[in-house]
């Protein structure tokens, strides 16, 4: 817990670096309620520096480190929500790590089978992507990718098609028509698709 007298004017880099070696060390052993405590201090801390108009040389890079926690969805949903707000508060709206924030929350939410407030973030990441790489860019398969298995699991299959087909057309572009990434992208019909991949 951090101390009442807390001073978010000071230099708190060593802090940074002994919490975060916490973290990676109980997210290593498997231990995500201790994890989960202390990437909270490193929230917190983040927020009351940003609260004071201090932005940390690394805050973006610390914010992002959340996503290495690998506990239980209940756990890490409040986690990537505060890190969302931190990155928003940081970065311009079109920034990629934006987009990448919101496909982790939906991607969340697609494995707490919340597939309504999943396929809204999706949708942002995927606008953001498109705002700032264009419609047909590599940069959008992942999220193209999360869109089409998760119309799957609403058994939404003719959505699921339309996402595919602009999936793999960005892939036959990027890659050629007979490569790997064509084959393995290729929607088949109902759940052939993974249904909760990792975040």
């Amino acid at each position: 817990m951090l101390e009442k007298n807390f001073d978010p004017i000071q230099d708190h880099t060593e802090l940074f670096k002994s919490l975060s070696g916490l973290t990676w060390i109980y997210n290593q052993g498997h231990k995500f309620v201790q994890a989960e405590r202390y990437y909270k201090q490193v929230l917190t801390i983040l927020e009351k520096k940003i609260s004071h108009g201090i932005i940390p040389p690394d805050a973006v890079k610390i914010a992002k480190s959340i996503y290495y926690f690998k506990g239980q969805y209940i756990l890490a949903e409040p986690l990537y929500k505060r890190t969302l707000i931190i990155l928003e508060k940081l970065l311009d709206p079109n920034h990629r790590d934006i987009a990448t924030g919101l496909d982790k929350l939906a991607t969340l939410y697609k494995g707490q089978k919340e597939y309504s407030q999943a396929e809204i973030l999706y949708k942002r990441s995927l606008t953001i992507l498109e705002n700032k790489f264009g419609a047909d860019d590599r940069q959008l398969v992942k999220t193209l990718k999360n869109l089409t298995a998760l119309y799957d699991n609403k058994g939404q299959f003719e959505e699921a098609i339309i996402i595919n087909k602009r999936f793999l057309a960005i892939q036959e572009k990027a890659y050629g028509l007979n490569s790997s990434n064509l084959i393995q992208g290729l929607y088949s019909g109902p759940h052939s698709q993974d249904s909760n991949p990792k975040t």
